[in-house]
């Protein structure tokens, strides 16, 4: 009976010392985590005594508008940062390597973050519905990775002096804004083929992308003895010609070889050379001032290239107009004097109108026929106009075009 009782003395000692034995380790990891979220400051970088790399990556899923007139443009894009916080490591579930926990906002809030923000930023929305499109994962080796979906428009320091030949590089400028490179430095992720990569579904009106080039722009970012980290990614948009030359180039050609079919019309129908020149003429004015491409620029005050195009199409009009002048006056009847030697009297000419008719007077009429010389070097002038005038136009195509397709183009 005794030793019974031992027995159980015994067991009943060793359930107790268990039992404070696990309160007491739990107490101290509960207590080594309150320390530890204590000592968490996320205000502090993640090594105060090395400076933090952040990797940087993007994903664009459209390019929305190449706003020309307000010199933006509209990017709908995933923003990616990662970068190792020793701090956050933890235990990682036995038989998994890389375990990873999604952090709610709440959490989010006490992590350390870099500040990165757009120097070029105009405006961003970011997408909240219907579930917020941003998190930050956290790895069992205290790496974070930080994602955000937004719609940011940036702003782009454009030229238009080649407009519509022209191509513009627009940037994206990622900087710190209150950090040097003492704290964190930015980089491209070197494991991504392409740390900038554009859908397959991305198309600009009006444009091609031509190229994306990555630049770190760190050195070219230095206040006083402090250098900031910056990166830079510059979208080369190419301008497509093709809407251009169907709505601008070909009416404005077809415009200056109607105004060269008065050359062939003859001198005499004065009324029809003179309609058809008025009427091109009015045309290309209309056309080229009230284009809806010239219209979506802003007002720049040099010559672009399409008013270069305009205002040469308009000189050969407008030269067409003197040239039909000229034959004009050629073509105008001359004034021929008749002499008689009636007796004096008052008669009446053709015209109905009374002279006074004497010895060795003379009687002023209008010859009914145009004067051979003058008419002949109307003629000439004419027969001119048809040889120089086109040829003088398809010279100045060549040169034009060629200069502006094959001249000052972006290598790439």
């Amino acid at each position: 009976m005794n030793l019974l009782s031992t027995s159980r003395l015994l067991l009943l000692v060793g359930v107790l010392y268990w039992t404070a034995a696990e309160a007491a380790k739990k107490k101290k990891g509960e207590s080594s985590r309150s320390s530890s979220r204590k000592k968490y400051d996320r205000s502090q970088p993640p090594d105060n005594e090395n400076s933090t790399v952040v990797e940087v990556s993007i994903f664009v899923n459209r390019i929305t508008q190449v706003d020309e007139k307000n010199m933006a443009f509209t990017v709908d894009m995933n923003f990616r940062q990662t970068w190792f916080d020793p701090r956050l490591q933890f235990t990682p579930t036995p038989g998994r390597k890389d375990e990873m926990k999604l952090l709610d906002e709440s959490t989010q809030k006490n992590v350390w973050k870099p500040d990165t923000y757009f120097r070029n930023l105009i405006g961003v929305k970011t997408y909240n519905e219907p579930t917020s499109q941003k998190l930050l994962r956290l790895y069992n080796n205290g790496r974070l990775w930080s994602a955000q979906r937004m719609e940011a428009t940036f702003h782009c320091a454009m030229g238009f002096e080649r407009f519509p030949f022209d191509y513009q590089m627009c940037p994206i400028n990622i900087e710190s804004f209150a950090n040097t490179m003492d704290t964190f430095g930015l980089m491209w992720t070197p494991t991504l083929a392409k740390p900038v990569q554009l859908s397959e579904t991305v198309r600009v009106p009006n444009f091609v992308i031509a190229a994306t080039l990555l630049i770190d722009c760190t050195k070219n970012y230095t206040v006083g003895t402090a250098s900031y980290p910056c990166l830079r990614v510059e979208f080369l948009f190419d301008r497509d010609l093709a809407l251009y030359i169907k709505d601008f180039y070909i009416p404005q050609i077809l415009l200056v070889v109607v105004s060269f079919i008065s050359f062939f019309i003859k001198m005499d129908a004065i009324l029809a050379r003179m309609t058809l020149l008025i009427v091109t003429s009015v045309t290309m004015v209309a056309h080229a001032v009230f284009s809806t491409f010239r219209l979506s620029l802003p007002s720049v005050p040099y010559y672009t290239a399409l008013d270069i195009w305009s205002t040469v199409c308009f000189a050969f009009i407008f030269l067409t107009i003197i040239e039909f002048a000229l034959v004009a006056g050629f073509s105008r009847k001359k004034p021929a004097v008749h002499c008689e030697n009636n007796s004096n009297s008052l008669a009446m000419d053709h015209e109905n109108s009374y002279v006074f008719q004497g010895e060795s007077t003379k009687r002023r009429s209008y010859s009914i026929g145009q004067n051979d010389k003058t008419s002949q070097a109307g003629r000439r002038i004419d027969m001119v106009s048809r040889v120089f005038f086109p040829l003088a136009f398809i010279g100045y195509n060549i040169i034009y075009w060629i200069f502006f397709l094959l001249i000052g183009q972006p290598t790439y």
